[in-house]
Parts: C-alpha cells; sequence; structure tokens
C-alpha cells in the first residue's frame, strides 16, 4: 500500500517539534519536513511551495511563540510569518481536512481568526528537549487517526466524484470543489509537459485518450512521445491504444486538421493503426493517460467553462486504472459516434 505523503513546516525555532513529530509518523506516512531537500537549486520559494503543495496527501504547521507582535495596544507572541502563509496554501491545494495546526500552548499565541473549525492542536514548548516526543504523543496520534481515516489524494474517492460527472454544469460545481484536493496542474504546457515525462517512461502499456472542444489545441511533442514510445517498444509486444473523442463544436475543419494532423504523426512511426476516432455531443472531455497499469494522468477541458484546462496526476495506483478507464469507455468513447 503507497504511504500518504506529509508535509511539515515549522520555523527555524521549533524545527526540533517538526522532527519529533516526523519520528511518530514515519511507520504510517512518507514525511517531508521543510529542511529535507524540499528546496531545488535555482527555484524561487513560492515557486517550490506551490510545487509541493500539489504533491503532498497531508500538511502538518508548527505554529510556535517565534516573534512578538502588538495588535490594537494588545502584546502577543506570533508564528513565524512564513509558517501562517503556508497554512493557507495548504488549506487552499489539499482543504482544511488534511492540513494540521501543532500551536505552542501559551496564552497569548496570535493565531488568525479565521483557523476555527480547522485541526489545531498543541504541545508544551516548556518540556525539555529529552521529553519532547512523549508530549507530542496525544497529538500525533489525533493526526495518525485522521491520516488513516482520510488515506492518500489518490483514494477511490477520485473515482467516486469523477463517476458521478454527467453534464456540464455538473463538472463546473465538481472541479471548483471536490476535485480541488487532487488538482496538480492548472497550467496547459505543465500538463502536456508532464505528461510527455510520464508517457516516455512506459515499459508495458500506455492507455491515452484526448478530447478537443472546439480547436486544436494538440501538442505534437506528446503524440511524438506517444508514437515514438509505440514504435520502440513494438517488439516487446507493449499495448498501445490513443483514443480521440472530438466536441460537439468541433468544425469540419478542425476535424481534417486535428485527424490529419495525429495520423501524420502516428504514420511516421509506423503506428497510426493505433488511432481511434469519435465525435461526441458533449463540450466537455478528459484527456487520460494510463501507463503500465501503474501510473495515471488525466486532464479536463471544458469549452462551456471557457476552455477550462487542469490537470490530475497520480502515481503508482494500480487499483485506480480499471475503474477510471471503464467511466471512461462507458460514459465517453462509447456514447460518442464514429468518424469514418
Amino acid at each position: 500500500m503507497v504511504k500518504p505523503i506529509v508535509f511539515i513546516g515549522s520555523s527555524s525555532e521549533s524545527l526540533e517539534v517538526a522532527r519529533c513529530i516526523q519520528i511518530q509518523l514515519k511507520d504510517i506516512a512518507t514525511t517531508k519536513i521543510w529542511t529535507e531537500n524540499i528546496f531545488k537549486p535555482g527555484e524561487f520559494t513560492l515557486d517550490t511551495l506551490i510545487r509541493t503543495s500539489k504533491e503532498v496527501d497531508f500538511a502538518i504547521l508548527i505554529a510556535s511563540s517565534d516573534d512578538k507582535v502588538t495588535v490594537r495596544d494588545n502584546n502577543y507572541f506570533s508564528p513565524r510569518d512564513n509558517v501562517i502563509f503556508e497554512l493557507g496554501l495548504f488549506i487552499g491545494q489539499i482543504t482544511s481536512k488534511r492540513t494540521f495546526v501543532v500551536a505552542e500552548n501559551i496564552d497569548n499565541l496570535k493565531l488568525p481568526n479565521d483557523i476555527s473549525g480547522l485541526n489545531v492542536l498543541s504541545y508544551d514548548g516548556s518540556i525539555s528537549e529529552e521529553h519532547i516526543v512523549s508530549e507530542l504523543g496525544p497529538t500525533c496520534t489525533i493526526i495518525r487517526s485522521q491520516i488513516k481515516k482520510l488515506g492518500p489524494l489518490s483514494t477511490d474517492k477520485l473515482i467516486d466524484v469523477i463517476s458521478s460527472l454527467r453534464r456540464t454544469d455538473e463538472l463546473e460545481n465538481i472541479l471548483t470543489t471536490q476535485l480541488v484536493p487532487f488538482i496538480k496542474m492548472n497550467d496547459w504546457d505543465e500538463i502536456y509537459k508532464r505528461a510527455v515525462t510520464l508517457v516516455s517512461k512506459a515499459e508495458r502499456r500506455v492507455y491515452a485518450t484526448s478530447f478537443s472542444p472546439d480547436i486544436w489545441h494538440g501538442n505534437n511533442r506528446y503524440l511524438e512521445a506517444i508514437a515514438a514510445r509505440a514504435a520502440e517498444q513494438k517488439k516487446r509486444n507493449v499495448e498501445l491504444v490513443h483514443k480521440v473523442v472530438f466536441g460537439s463544436l468541433a468544425s469540419q475543419e478542425v476535424l481534417k486538421e486535428n485527424i490529419d494532423n495525429r495520423r501524420k504523426v502516428f504514420k511516421k512511426y509506423g503506428v497510426e493503426r493505433l488511432l481511434k476516432f469519435r465525435k461526441s455531443n458533449g463540450d466537455w472531455g478528459v484527456d487520460i493517460l494510463i501507463v503500465d497499469d501503474l501510473n495515471i494522468h488525466l486532464s479536463f477541458q471544458s469549452y462551456a467553462l471557457r476552455h477550462l484546462f487542469i490537470g490530475i496526476e497520480i502515481k503508482n495506483a494500480p487499483d485506480l486504472v480499471g475503474p477510471i478507464a471503464s467511466w471512461y469507455e462507458e460514459f465517453i468513447f462509447e456514447k460518442a459516434d464514429d468518424i469514418d
């Protein structure tokens, strides 16, 4: 079973608290403390934090009494600003249910008023270093319980959410609420870049689908990667299918341009037979890339929602492969009409 990934953020002064929490979670989760190779050379801190927020399943922020602040003539202790910022960032990405605040238990510690209802836990910061592990025991027990209850983001919950998609009005609601914790990509270039990387590593099987709403958004690098991988693996009997469904607003000119372009790329590698084209009555769809029955890459597109593009990537999730592929075949591909 894949362990959920947990980010632990803190100030430098409360790093020992973060390490003690890491020790008590190591058997049920893969933990990432902010000091442990999170920040890459040449990458802006904000970009690193945004990237990290899309890669983890849970976040724990240590709110210790690092700074003194005065608010309306009252003196308080306050966590470091970056900890509060990271708290908001992770709540926005993975939701409040998966974000924990472990706050130092002192009367005048000032926390944002808006976090009422969040998973706020406490510890005694005056405890000596040798006893801090036992002090954090009850807090870690609560966190462990929530981690076990919710599990990784790439659980069957995603299947339930995707399976509920039926109409465009449902799509907007689901994409902006229920699917938010799973979203890893909001940029079309990033979606294609990660898809190219994933398909280039295929060793056994590639299952790929594509949706074209009304204009050609395609990226030949991605098509080249799929076709090249298919050609390279012919002798190893790799199974590869590429299914394309066009939206209801796609004109005949768009159909021709899109089909001709894909056929040209696949013919170049001698794998044109792998292409299958259909046209649906809908104005939204999903691109699916499943590699080696383990890794899944999804991107949703909608003309009605102003060319909405969002991407989801789940690694090492064999249990999700069958249900996602079955949903696509039944609800999208089989309901679309063949294109001669």
